[in-house]
């Protein structure tokens, strides 16, 4: 009998040992929470960076479609203003330019590679030229 009290003794756990394995049991649950916000958090990071992408790539490169018609209305000696407001978009600066310094060159680019390309001498357009801009405008 004595043997079977001190293995009922052996197998209980003193109240110290019980606070220890509560403060594993918390510290775990804790670290556990801290990954789960960490994925949380990351997951957050890369929406709101991917979103900040979209909005960026749709404000700066919107889904134009230029049209035969509207390079059909642009004329030498228009302003680059006018060009925007015939074109609805400002054009983008292309690099290198024509050699002088007077002048500068816009490009409004479609998805399908077609351009409209205004050369501008000082503050008015002075050359104007498209490639494969399609006269079709369901294209």
């Amino acid at each position: 009998m004595s043997k079977s009290k001190k293995k009922r003794k052996n197998n209980r756990v003193s109240a110290e040992d019980k606070a220890a394995l509560r403060q594993e049991r918390a510290e775990l649950r804790a670290k556990q929470n801290r990954r789960a916000l960490y994925a949380i958090g990351g997951f957050i990071i890369c929406a709101v960076v991917l979103v900040a992408l979209l909005v960026a790539t749709l404000r700066f490169h919107p889904e134009a479609r230029y049209t035969a018609e509207q390079y059909q209305q642009l004329q030498t000696g228009m302003s680059y203003e006018q060009v925007v407001d015939v074109l609805g978009h400002e054009g983008e600066a292309a690099e290198g330019g024509s050699g002088t310094d007077d002048s500068q060159t816009y490009i409004w680019s479609n998805d399908d590679g077609s351009s409209i390309t205004v050369t501008f001498t000082g503050d008015t357009a002075s050359a104007i030229d498209q490639e494969g801009i399609s006269n079709d405008s369901s294209t």
